[in-house]
């Protein structure tokens, strides 16, 4: 992790593309990070310790997200995204947190069915569920809940349904729906 004077950045990048390897560069940059972070992905007694030193790289994945909506690399955006996300959610950034997932989601709308995994929709889906919720975005929270149950009954994963059942009756008894709760 270095930090380095805005004018040498842009001469490295300069220097970059006369060598043909921005390209190759930014994407390795941008795998470097979504590998990074999903192996920080929840899970352990460690954890608070891994999400403490991916945090100090929210400007790398900031950047690996730019280059991947620039590029249309929708698999990608959508890791950093989901697992970025996560942290600049525990870090009380919900709203970019939610626009980066958003903007991944409005890509992946795109593109098609067999683009994306579907284990990594239904997360990035949950995710930004949660995150509307929080946002008091209750109509686009009860969308995206929907479709999370929908991918997830499709494909037989019962932690993700019980999680949109989960958001989908909280919705309801904030709407006053209790029977629907």
């Amino acid at each position: 992790r270095f930090t380095m004077l805005e004018t040498l950045r842009e001469y490295a990048l300069e220097c970059l593309r006369a060598a043909g390897e921005e390209e190759q560069t930014r994407r390795q940059h941008a795998i470097y990070y979504a590998e990074r972070a999903q192996a920080a992905a929840p899970h352990g007694p460690a954890q608070s310790t891994r999400d403490a030193e991916l945090a100090k790289d929210f400007s790398n994945a900031r950047a690996a997200l730019h280059w991947a909506v620039e590029q249309r690399e929708i698999v990608l955006g959508l890791k950093l995204a989901a697992h970025f996300g996560r942290l600049w959610f525990m870090h009380g950034q919900i709203r970019e947190a939610y626009a980066w997932l958003e903007q991944m989601l409005s890509l992946d709308a795109g593109a098609g069915e067999q683009a994306v995994p579907l284990s990594l929709r239904i997360t990035v889906l949950y995710g930004a569920g949660r995150m509307a919720i929080s946002l008091g975005k209750g109509e686009r929270a009860t969308e995206l809940a929907q479709e999370v149950l929908h991918l997830a009954e499709r494909s037989g994963d019962h932690a993700s349904i019980s999680r949109a059942l989960a958001n989908l009756g909280s919705l309801a008894q904030a709407r006053g729906d209790r029977e629907q709760a």
